[in-house]
């Protein structure tokens, strides 16, 4: 009662409005659509399923994720319906609050008669708002854009949906290349992570709305992973933007829009089409550009719902990265990713509390110990150890501290968590793909503050290009510079001829004239 009282306020005439719709639902049953919405020319339009608030609205929609539900079965049977939505509404004081889940029928679905081909057709994404809202219309069901403050927390069950609708896309996308595949959702992890430094009125980038074209999406996706890349690796991504672009062409005075357009055209065809960041198959043309831009659409509006970062430990975001590494990355020779219960357990052997106790008790201006691991992986080590220090910051007895010490480590516990990451926890890998992934891991265990360097950890303190904060803060003895309280690493192995590669290992290493050539 209260959901077609809500339509017929909206506007929808009583005569479009159709309840307990009979269909069959197999096996020489039937069931009944709570309320069909019709157009003005009586075919179905919208289909709306009503459950009691909680419970139940949760058991149906994840029903509907998992094998279709009631509207999937009912739709078979009416095929030209536009939206599908599961509604819930419940009184709270003297107002009445609702929520729906929202599923835009694609016109393909139309084509296939088992209810179990549509639901697989089913990118398994609900959109939240278009019907009901002060700004929607009878008819006119346009989704708004999204802000920081919409986004959803991850819970168990969105991670896992997540994590295996990526794999099906993939899979039905004849993506067969699993490490590049995985590489190219780390540049889109970057994208939605520096999206999200937002206010929460603000609207986000990273997310697909009604008309807007494939090369605008992946044009937006390539200005935020420029700016992710330098803002959280200090990577500088050659790439221009089109008011890059329009600049320098207001300045050579070329502003004839047809020319322009032209120009424009060509910048984005030479910036999208070929070997893009985030090219799951390999774009060579128009063509394969289209077949790609499906797979980074569904995938956008696959994440685009949910928050990635977080302000402490998130264990479903974080489970949901482990699946995404070991389902996806090769190790190349000389890797290995350490498992995360060896990770730590060996993080929890060593005497952190001790350490730090004693710093504090000493009026140690650092209170925290410096950490590196110089060939961090995919960032285990790291992500541990910020996990249990962490831990430790917000118990540790700080009775003996000094002032300026106590208000660190109050400021460490009340404000950000892993704010003192920065400054005390370093990562240096050699691959780029795992520099990414370290940094990547670090947020979605909510410590993405940790010093990430894209860089060889044999390098030369004083040389070295990439080298910042402790790692260029050089004692007398160069070669036993002594910056870090705990070096933890799972060390690469040697591979052949690698003493080649040291641009200055005489001066960085004793037995460096031991080592074969």
């Amino acid at each position: 009662m209260e959901c077609v009282d809500r339509l017929l306020e909206k506007g929808y005439s009583p005569s479009s409005i159709e309840l307990e719709k009979i269909y069959p639902s197999g096996r020489g049953h039937s069931g009944a659509l709570d309320i069909l919405v019709n157009d003005a020319d009586g075919q179905a339009f919208l289909m709306i399923e009503c459950k009691t608030w909680g419970k139940e609205y949760s058991k149906e929609t994840g029903k509907m994720i998992t094998s279709g539900g009631q509207l999937f079965t009912y739709f078979k049977n009416a095929t030209a319906a536009k939206f599908l939505c599961l509604y819930t509404s419940r009184l709270v004081g003297s107002n009445i609050e609702y929520e729906n889940s929202i599923v835009d029928v694609s016109e393909d679905w139309k084509s296939l008669s088992e209810t179990k081909d549509i639901h697989e057709r089913w990118n398994k994404v609900f959109k939240k708002n278009g019907i009901f809202e002060d700004y929607a219309s009878p008819y006119n069901i346009v989704h708004k854009r999204l802000t920081y403050g919409d986004l959803a927390t991850m819970k168990d069950e969105d991670s896992r949906t997540i994590f295996h609708q990526i794999i099906k896309t993939l899979r039905h996308n004849g993506v067969s290349d699993k490490p590049n595949a995985f590489n190219k959702l780390l540049n889109l992890f970057v994208c939605k992570i520096i999206d999200e430094d937002r206010n929460p009125d603000e609207e986000l980038q990273f997310q697909c709305w009604d008309g807007l074209t494939d090369e605008k999406l992946q044009m937006t996706l390539n200005d935020l992973y420029k700016d992710g890349m330098w803002r959280f690796l200090e990577i500088k991504v050659i790439d221009h933007s089109e008011s890059d672009v329009d600049s320098v062409l207001q300045s050579l005075g070329i502003n004839d829009s047809a020319h322009k357009q032209k120009l424009m055209e060509m910048f984005s065809d030479t910036r999208l089409k070929k070997s893009p960041n985030f090219a799951f198959i390999e774009v060579q043309d128009e063509k394969t550009f289209q077949l790609n831009a499906k797979i980074v659409r569904e995938i956008v509006e696959l994440l685009q719902n949910y928050k990635f970062r977080y302000e402490q430990k998130h264990e479903f975001l974080g489970d949901f990265f482990e699946k995404m590494l070991n389902t996806s990355m090769k190790q190349e020779a000389g890797q290995f990713f350490t498992p995360v219960p060896i990770t730590r357990f060996i993080i929890s052997s060593l005497p952190l509390r001790n350490f730090v106790q004693g710093k504090i008790d000493d009026k140690d201006p650092n209170p925290l110990p410096a950490v590196i691991d110089y060939a961090c992986g995919s960032g285990h080590f790291i992500t541990e150890f910020m996990s249990a220090m962490q831990e430790i910051v917000e118990t540790v007895d700080v009775s003996n501290a000094s002032p300026r010490t106590r208000n660190k480590l109050n400021s460490w516990r009340n404000d950000v968590q892993f704010s003192w990451a920065d400054k005390y926890v370093y990562g240096i890998d050699f691959d780029n793909r795992l520099v990414k992934t370290a940094k990547v891991s670090a947020f979605f265990n909510g410590d993405g503050e940790a010093t990430i360097i894209w860089g060889d950890g044999l390098d030369s303190f004083e040389h070295s290009e990439v080298y910042r904060g402790k790692l260029t803060e050089t004692l007398s003895n160069k070669q036993d510079n002594g910056q870090f309280d705990i070096l933890i690493s799972n060390p690469p192995y040697s591979v052949e001829a690698f003493r080649r590669m040291l641009k200055h290992g005489a001066e960085s290493f004793d037995l460096y004239s031991t080592v074969r050539k």
